[in-house]
């Protein structure tokens, strides 16, 4: 698969993970007021779960190994969606103390993208 069309998937897969994303923190913060920390990481969990299968699926599909250790490369993922998540909810806080929570949010989706491009292209579905 070319390059470019894998990391146009991404952005495709990424798009739907950042809607989840989004429209699940917004909801929590909003309307039950739960603090920025902790929808951060209910959102962000609840759009890696659906990240996980899109990529296998249809990002990274022609990977040869990716249909082989399943466990492994979910662990794998799951590993790389935390540093992603720590990045993105480290941002998130320093970036909405200074100024809005909008703005946070989508510069700590920004570094979570790029996190999450890179280790799902070398470290989970690795040729």
């Amino acid at each position: 698969m070319l390059k470019h069309k894998r990391v146009l998937l991404f952005a495709i897969v990424g798009v739907i993970n950042t809607c989840v994303d989004w429209v699940v923190f917004f909801s929590l913060v909003a309307q039950f007021n739960v603090a920025l920390l902790y929808a951060n990481c209910i959102a962000f969990g609840t759009a890696v779960c659906i990240s996980y299968v899109l990529n296998r699926n249809i990002t990274f599909a022609d990977k040869k190994n990716s249909r082989k250790n399943t466990w492994v490369n979910l662990t794998t993922y799951v590993a790389v969606a935390l540093l992603a998540l720590w990045g993105s909810s480290y941002i998130l806080l320093v970036v909405s103390r200074h100024g809005s929570v909008l703005a946070g949010k989508l510069a700590g989706t920004i570094v979570s993208f790029i996190v999450n491009y890179v280790g799902s292209r070398v470290l989970v579905f690795k040729d």
